[in-house]
């Protein structure tokens, strides 16, 4: 029975994320003044390509009205490595491929400010990139007696900061995120060091 609901509570969230994947999309598409009997060419960025992140890529891309480009890394390595060098790599895979994408979709695992900035040479800077949280290092629950490792809340903050769009997996996770930012010791003294 746990697992039935533990299924029902996945295919609800697919559905949730296809629907706000579809009013995000549509809302670039509209900035962009691109036709809409166009179909547009979406390339996925997912650094850390298995479990549900992998389950989430590949849905959208098999479910999705539009051209979706998978490139994936795999989580080889674990988490952590993929926050730091996935941008570096997935530069090097973008550069390998010459792909010309109308929008880009990344998740959390993905230091957007880098990549953007490795990747103005060979795509527009004004590419519409959309940022999927799909879990967040500011607010992911910690076992006892670990201190958080702010660096990882940092690439979160300024991957959102760079975004054009920010999707959360559920209104909890993006209430809680948000509400983080202002009160977290170590963001809180960079923004306002920048301010």
């Amino acid at each position: 029975m746990n697992e039935i609901c533990i299924e029902a509570k996945e295919i609800i969230f697919h559905i949730y994320m296809l629907q706000a994947l579809y009013i995000v999309i549509s809302f670039i598409r509209m900035l962009l003044g691109l036709q809409y009997n166009r179909r547009m060419q979406i390339l996925f960025l997912n650094p850390f390509h298995g479990g549900s992140h992998a389950v989430v890529a590949e849905g959208y891309a098999a479910h999705s009205t539009h051209t979706v480009d998978l490139l994936t890394l795999p989580v080889i390595g674990g988490w952590r490595w993929r926050m730091r060098g996935a941008a570096i790599t997935m530069t090097r895979m973008v550069r390998a491929r010459a792909l010309r994408p109308d929008l880009l979709l990344t998740t959390d695992m993905l230091d957007v400010t880098t990549f953007r900035a490795l990747t103005r040479d060979v795509l527009p800077p004004t590419l519409p990139m959309v940022l999927y949280m799909h879990e967040n290092q500011l607010t992911y629950p910690l076992p006892d007696q670990r201190a958080r490792d702010l660096s990882f809340a940092w690439v979160n903050y300024t991957s959102a900061l760079a975004a054009n769009a920010i999707l959360f997996n559920s209104e909890f996770h993006r209430r809680t995120f948000l509400a983080a930012l202002p009160t977290c010791q170590g963001v809180t003294s960079i923004i306002k060091s920048l301010t």
